[in-house]
């Protein structure tokens, strides 16, 4: 049993945050919340580009505006790719994330 892995899952659950998502082997899996496909493609391409192996990316309120929190090694350039992926969708304009 890999118990980072169940840590990680644990830790999401228990989170408040609204979305989380999972980088594992260079692909992103939603844990907790709702987030399009399309997000989550578009973030594996990310890791698959920045070789991220293992990352969680949390999606905060923060009063009236949404943060995304990173836990793991993702370089900057990433961090805003990630970053601009989220903001841009449609989709999650639609969900309210």
């Amino acid at each position: 049993m890999d118990y980072r892995l169940f840590f990680i899952r644990l830790k999401a659950g228990l989170s408040a945050a609204a979305a989380v998502i999972l980088i594992q082997d260079r692909k992103a899996v939603l844990l907790k919340g709702r987030a399009p496909a399309s997000i989550l493609a578009a973030f594996s391409d990310i890791a698959e580009a920045y070789a991220i192996n293992s990352a969680v990316i949390a999606v905060r309120k923060s009063g009236r505006s949404t943060v995304l929190r990173f836990s793991g090694p993702v370089p900057d350039g990433a961090r805003q790719r990630f970053r601009n992926v989220w903001f841009s969708s449609p989709e999650r304009k639609i969900m309210g994330v």
